[in-house]
């Protein structure tokens, strides 16, 4: 625990600032097993498992939807509680990425017009929500693995397979 709160989890924090996590359900479920999430709120990262399994499938459009408004209210909401107020981007080849962005910026109005200082500051620079597809992934190319166990190698001290906590 103390080397992912230490090795990934510190290293990103900035005061004044916080930032999302988003995994998937295994990951959500490897965190929780190595440390508290009021630990990593602690650190100024809230963390949110996504609902996109919903998006894919030509028979859920309802359902997919309704994930979509609430995935929206929840973005709006996180960036009111953090008091920004951010410019919206989207990348346009899947068009539900459009969708999103338009019931995000929209919610997003909603909490500036209640509150017309959200997103501003003296030395505040206007942040940017970017909605990608699963489609659009930077990283995987430059990863020499996709798996946990090449992670675990990475962040932790492992020798000769062998992890040894305490």
């Amino acid at each position: 625990m103390k080397e992912i709160m230490n090795d990934v989890i510190k290293k990103v924090k900035k005061k004044g600032e916080w930032k999302a996590l988003i995994v998937d359900q295994l990951s959500m479920r490897m965190l929780s097993s190595c440390c508290k999430m009021t630990d990593i709120m602690t650190e100024g990262i809230t963390s949110k498992t996504p609902a996109h399994s919903h998006f894919y499938s030509p028979h859920k459009t309802q359902l997919k939807n309704s994930v979509m408004e609430r995935l929206a209210e929840q973005l709006a909401t996180l960036c009111a509680t953090l008091k920004e107020y951010p410019a919206v981007r989207y990348r346009g080849e899947y068009k539900d990425n459009a969708t999103l962005a338009q019931l995000v910026q929209d919610k997003l109005d909603a909490y500036k017009a209640d509150d017309p200082t959200m997103g501003e500051g003296p030395d505040k620079a206007r942040s940017q929500l970017i909605i990608l597809d699963r489609a659009f992934d930077p990283v995987s190319p430059v990863l020499h693995e996709l798996t946990f166990q090449a992670m675990g190698y990475d962040l932790l001290p492992i020798e000769n397979d062998v992890y040894k906590y305490g």
